[in-house]
């Protein structure tokens, strides 16, 4: 009614004083819903940010639990991993304090030593070991206890172990330390080594027993050689003495034949002594001065009846440009002249074995050759021949 009152008297007035004053009006009005809308705006927008602030925060609290959810999921897989692989170690895990007090172990380790985990829980360590073992671990944890230092626990050693049903066996135990806020935990892995110990100890008596076998054969060698020179040389003396004496060249054949056998046994016997030495480290080679032409013809000598007997030539050569006399082992450098031209003699049947020795002209070397025209050697087979107890072709003797 009052509005209507008021627009009757505002047409009464001047036309454009009435305009102006509607103007007006509707400006303020106008005026009055853009501030009543801004300040709905503004307090909308106020509301919005806290509500995303609230989304927002939900959605990283939900992040944060999932992660959260994750890890720990983790950490019971990783404890569930751990555990797993433990129980399926072979070897006994057993978990003490400083003190020696058992407070867990492997199943391993009540399949070693025969005690179930209930029963070893709350029990001292000693009671896995004999008496004079355990003595000795008391001493290194009161040695660590007074001095704090873990020189005699972390080391890896070798001990006795006992069981439940006290039977020992040999176990090789390995102990390592961790420290919580409140209390030190030794850590021992135990592996039973009983088989390894007692294949030591009989590969340790089969050793002993053959070095003694070897010593005694070694004894018997030397023993013999020495009591078959004796009666050897007597028999080359005695042939020596025949030979100066008046014999027809028939018993002059038959002495040298005598002589030369002799000294060839000699020189096996010799061989065989050699041997003992060299099984027992005491073969030592001299370097003397030798007349090589003369030990070579001394070779021929010895052989010569054999190689008669065979219809085979046994000749030697030795180059003019070598010294008469060089630094060697008279002995052993016959010998194996001997024992290649005795070989070459036996696998050839006709023909002729030739003892060569030539200098070598690049060096000081010499060289020596035995040929023969015997059966020879397949190429493919020279590499056995320096086998023990192997020859080229196994049917012939």
């Amino acid at each position: 009614m009052m509005i209507d009152t008021t627009i009757d008297y505002i047409l009464k007035l001047n036309p454009i004083i009435s305009i102006t004053i509607i103007l007006l009006t509707l400006v303020f009005s106008i005026i009055l819903y853009k501030r009543k809308t801004s300040n709905i705006f503004i307090e909308d927008t106020d509301e919005k940010r806290k509500y995303d602030e609230v989304t927002d925060r939900s959605k990283e609290i939900k992040e944060e639990e999932i992660v959260d959810t994750k890890i720990s999921k983790h950490k019971d897989d990783r404890t569930l991993i751990m555990k797993s692989t433990i129980n399926s170690i072979m070897d006994s895990i057993i978990i003490s304090t400083q003190a020696g007090i058992i407070i867990d172990c492997n199943p391993s380790c009540e399949e070693m030593f025969g005690y179930t985990k209930e029963e070893l829980i709350g029990k001292s360590v000693n009671k896995l070991m004999p008496q004079e073992t355990a003595e000795k671990h008391d001493i290194y944890l009161k040695n660590f206890v007074n001095t704090n230092s873990d020189t005699d626990v972390k080391i890896t050693r070798e001990i006795i172990c006992k069981t439940k049903k006290n039977s020992t066996f040999f176990g090789h135990i390995s102990i390592s330390l961790f420290e919580t806020s409140s209390e030190i935990y030794f850590v021992a892995l135990i592996r039973n080594i009983n088989e390894k110990k007692l294949y030591e100890e009989k590969t340790s008596e089969a050793i002993k027993k053959s070095n003694e076998a070897s010593k005694s054969k070694q004894m018997f060698l030397a023993s013999m050689s020495h009591e078959l020179r004796t009666p050897l040389n007597a028999v080359i003396g005695m042939s020596e003495v025949l030979r100066d004496t008046q014999l027809n060249s028939e018993q002059e054949k038959y002495v040298g034949s005598i002589l030369k056998s002799g000294k060839n046994l000699l020189n096996i016997i010799n061989d065989v002594l050699d041997i003992s030495k060299i099984e027992a480290n005491e073969l030592k080679l001299e370097n003397v001065k030798v007349n090589l032409e003369s030990l070579i013809s001394d070779v021929v000598d010895i052989l010569s009846i054999h190689a008669y007997d065979k219809g085979l030539d046994l000749n030697y050569y030795v180059d003019n440009n070598i010294k008469h006399h060089i630094l060697a082992d008279p002995t052993r450098l016959q010998q194996i002249i001997i024992n290649l031209t005795n070989n070459a003699i036996k696998f050839t049947n006709e023909g002729e074995v030739t003892i060569l020795v030539n200098k070598v002209e690049s060096n000081e070397q010499i060289k020596f050759e035995i040929i023969d025209t015997g059966i020879g050697i397949k190429e493919e087979n020279i590499g056995k021949i320096f086998q023990s107890f192997t020859q080229e072709d196994d049917s012939t003797t």
